[in-house]
């Protein structure tokens, strides 16, 4: 299985287009780890990682943000 890495400065996954977009570059570039950074939310949960990552994703880690700084995911 080959390893495919990406860290990501995706300025904020609040607006739902960006997940997407984000969930389609992860599955077309077959990712295995993914950091993302600046991601705007002070909470994230399972469904928000499926919107942003995709269910292959079942593991998950997050710094919140604070107000509207940092986050990571």
């Amino acid at each position: 299985m080959e390893n495919n890495w990406i860290v990501w400065n995706v300025r904020g996954l609040n607006n739902l287009a960006r997940r997407a977009v984000v969930k389609e570059f992860l599955y077309r570039n077959n990712v295995s780890l993914v950091c993302l950074q600046k991601t705007k939310l002070s909470f994230i949960d399972r469904a928000m990682v499926n919107q942003c990552c995709g269910m292959e994703f079942s593991e998950f880690a997050y710094v919140p943000a604070v107000r509207s700084r940092g986050g990571m995911l």
